[in-house]
């Protein structure tokens, strides 16, 4: 039954890829979301959207608790990335993990982003540096986990 539900994600995934390319031609997806969170006053990140609600139910505290590792190692290259002001918006990004921690793929979910260019390739870049991840923990016994997280920016200015 797990492996049906992770199979299930993965291809949901794979089609948000394919149709985010066709409108972000350089773009990879993730998505993220946390409980909000100030961060030295220029952005926030939030998360726990449906990929998280579904495997905190297959993998209970093991996921959750990667979920906060990962989340925190992101935070901390949007905390680098950050040192300017930026306009205000939103940028939705879901991605894919193996279980060495390797990025598999990432993307903007177009529908749910700020058309900001300059704010989806900070986030971009920021996912991109924070990889690898820590190898997933063995209670977590698949080889691939989606993941997905929402930045919200504020104009700080």
């Amino acid at each position: 039954m797990k492996e049906y539900r992770l199979t299930y994600l993965v291809v949901l995934f794979g089609m948000v890829i394919a149709i985010s390319d066709i409108f972000l031609q350089d773009s990879i997806a993730r998505d993220i979301r946390a409980t909000n969170e100030a961060i030295q006053g220029h952005f926030s990140l939030s998360g726990g959207g449906e990929f998280y609600q579904i495997l905190c139910k297959e993998y209970g505290e093991e996921y959750t608790a990667y979920y906060r590792m990962v989340r925190e190692k992101i935070v901390q290259k949007l905390k680098h990335s950050c040192k300017s002001n930026f306009n205000k918006g939103d940028v939705k990004v879901i991605f894919v993990l193996n279980s060495n921690g390797t990025l598999n793929g990432l993307a903007i979910d177009v529908g749910k982003s700020t058309d900001d260019k300059g704010l989806i390739k900070v986030v971009l870049l920021s996912l991109q540096q924070a990889a690898p991840f820590p190898p997933f923990p063995k209670e977590l016994s698949a080889t691939k986990l989606p993941f997905s997280v929402t930045v919200a920016f504020k104009n700080t200015n």
